[in-house]
């Protein structure tokens, strides 16, 4: 779902330069170019992914409902923001990596703790190429709450943890 979701962000993109393209008089194009992002932002809000677009040095220039939930943002905090201001600092460098790859053509995926969500919930930021005109200056990307499947897979990591402590414990030595 989520690489489909990405694929339409960047057809968004090559959609909207073919409106440039094919409208020689600007007045055409900017209601052709308007119409187009109303449709694709309608379709965006309803739909439960987690949505965002960012420029190249990682500002936040829109995101759909679900994405500012999950971000712990209002929505007139959340544009202009910075991805990575809103991670742990531990996990900035991989947020400008995922946007620089995608940038670079390369679709990435990261897992995240954010900051500014009480709880520090870890979710997964997947960042893809937004062409808009002939260059890749911006990013579309969505988010997923992992925080229940990497909260349970430390608690498993833990627990085997504690067994293995226990046989080292109890059975190796009388295994001597």
């Amino acid at each position: 779902m989520t690489e489909r979701i990405i694929t339409a962000m960047d057809d968004y993109g090559k959609q909207l330069s073919d409106v440039a393209a094919a409208h020689p008089e600007p007045e055409d194009d900017e209601h052709e170019l308007a119409e187009l992002r109303q449709r694709w932002a309608s379709i965006a809000q309803v739909t439960r992914e987690a949505l965002f677009t960012a420029r190249a040095d990682g500002t936040l220039q829109w995101a759909s409902e679900e994405a500012i939930r999950l971000m712990g943002l209002r929505r007139h905090d959340a544009r202009g923001i910075r991805l990575s201001d809103l991670v742990d600092q531990a996990d900035r460098a991989r947020v400008t990596a995922g946007i620089q790859a995608a940038i670079g053509g390369r679709a990435a995926e990261c897992r995240v703790r954010w900051r500014n969500v009480p709880g520090n919930p870890w979710v997964s930021l997947r960042f893809g190429p937004a062409v808009i005109g002939d260059t890749r200056t911006s990013v579309g990307g969505t988010i997923t709450d992992i925080d229940a499947e990497v909260v349970a897979h430390e608690a498993f990591l833990h627990e085997r943890r504690e067994l293995e402590d226990l046989l080292h414990r109890t059975v190796e030595p009388h295994m001597r």
